[in-house]
């Protein structure tokens, strides 16, 4: 699996009588799960592509969807024709963390080469995890 994990976010919209495409590719492991809205990806776009954040412009950029193409990593299973699934993939994104974090030190302490290598091991790592 790629440690990339991204995705291209778009808006096409109409303004002055010109047609304006903007486009950012988002690291989506930058992303913070606690305060993300997706209200914050037409400020990248705009601040990417000056836009002015006070403008007409901007306003109108607001007002269309958003469009999300070329997922890489673990978005891909998150981009459907509906959009993409921002708090799963944060959540899943955090999980995949997580047990990569519990899978080096149970490697440290224990010599385990896989927290499958142990039946429940996983389990039994993220329960005394989540206790704190």
């Amino acid at each position: 699996m790629t440690n990339e994990h991204s995705i291209i976010a778009k808006v096409a919209f109409d303004f002055r009588g010109k047609r304006f495409e903007p486009e950012i590719k988002l690291d989506l492991t930058r992303i913070d799960s606690e305060s993300f809205s997706e209200e914050q990806i037409y400020a990248m776009l705009a601040k990417a592509n000056q836009i002015g954040f006070y403008s007409y412009e901007y306003e109108v950029m607001q007002s269309y969807p958003l469009e999300y193409s070329q997922p890489q990593g673990m978005a891909k299973a998150f981009l459907s024709e509906n959009g993409f699934d921002f708090n799963h993939f944060l959540k899943a994104y955090q999980q995949q963390e997580l047990l990569q974090k519990l899978q080096q030190i149970a490697c440290n302490n224990m010599q385990i080469t896989s927290l499958d290598d142990i039946p429940g091991l996983e389990k039994t790592l993220l329960e005394v995890y989540r206790m704190k």
